[in-house]
């Protein structure tokens, strides 16, 4: 697993809707202590900012994430996409 210092992290490609509806896209960089706290903000149903959790290295106001960055996240990250969105 990658670290951040002596921190191992992970990138996460988050989805859903903002406040309005309008849904997004977000790949997040994070501890895996953050992940488990955003994790208990998405169950909670409450409102919440991804950049409280982590990193936000990409992200847009699509359902689905363009082709042109998804292939940047594989390539400089390491992103893989075989696993569901968070």
């Amino acid at each position: 697993m990658p670290t951040i210092g002596e921190q191992s992290y992970i990138i996460l490609l988050c989805k859903g809707q903002m406040a309005d509806a309008t849904p997004y896209w977000a790949y997040l960089k994070m501890s895996v202590l953050q992940a488990k706290g955003l994790k208990a903000a998405q169950a909670s149903g409450q409102p919440f900012s991804l950049q409280d959790f982590g990193e936000i290295l990409a992200w847009g106001k699509e359902a689905e994430v363009p082709a042109e960055i998804r292939t940047a996240m594989e390539r400089d990250h390491r992103v893989s996409h075989e696993l569901p969105a968070f």
